[in-house]
């Protein structure tokens, strides 16, 4: 996957996360978090998986670190543990619980430890890999679904549960990573005091292709 291309055309897909002062408290808090990492929200073998996966939305590229060198999986798990609606928590443990079977099944592995790199890009090619059209088309089920079942995708085909799953998983991977210090500072366009305005700028021009950060 093309690292730059996903930090500058990627925006603010996840509506559900905006960057309050709470959201930014707790994603500093998994700043200083090292190795060995303990989840509080995921089982061990679920976080292994979502470190893994973070990792093959945003692996390492020149000089841009990978999803888990800044933490994100940290933040996946205090976010799930002690932001995540009490309603949503049991459903996303069932889903990440069947998409790692799916993945086992797809590996031919026993284990999600001995699950390799190749086996994590078919699955996503498997569910998330469609054109302009067929997102659009999934994506209206999905919302149709929903709506007409308290929200809840429990019986609905797989392909449409797994899409989105990956889809909100692809968001929070992204903008936990667009929000964290580091990428903040020191990779996206950055100004502790902002300057003038100016509108209609070549991207390029201005920043080099990438977005501005969040990060004050």
């Amino acid at each position: 996957m093309e690292r730059r291309e996903a930090i500058k055309n990627i925006g603010f897909s996840l509506g559900a996360m905006v960057a309050t002062p709470s959201m930014l408290g707790l994603l500093q808090s998994c700043q200083a978090q090292e190795d060995p990492w303990t989840p509080m929200f995921f089982t061990e073998d679920q976080g292994k998986f979502v470190k893994k996966l973070a990792n093959t939305f945003l692996p390492a590229s020149g000089n841009l670190p990978s999803a888990t060198e800044v933490n994100v999986h940290v933040f996946m798990d205090k976010f799930s543990q002690e932001v995540m609606s009490v309603d949503i928590k049991p459903v996303f443990r069932r889903t990440i619980s069947k998409v790692i079977a799916d993945l086992l099944t797809i590996s031919g592995k026993e284990t999600i430890g001995d699950v390799n790199s190749e086996s994590y890009e078919k699955l996503l090619s498997t569910y998330l890999l469609k054109s302009k059209t067929e997102n659009q088309k999934i994506m209206r089920k999905v919302k149709e679904y929903k709506a007409q079942n308290d929200d809840e995708l429990a019986g609905i085909a797989k392909e449409l549960i797994f899409y989105d799953f990956f889809n909100n998983f692809r968001d929070m991977v992204v903008w936990a990573y667009k929000t964290n210090e580091v990428v903040g500072k020191t990779i996206m366009a950055y100004k502790p005091v902002p300057g003038e305005q100016r509108g209609c700028v070549d991207l390029l021009e201005a920043t080099g292709g990438m977005g501005w950060s969040l990060i004050r």
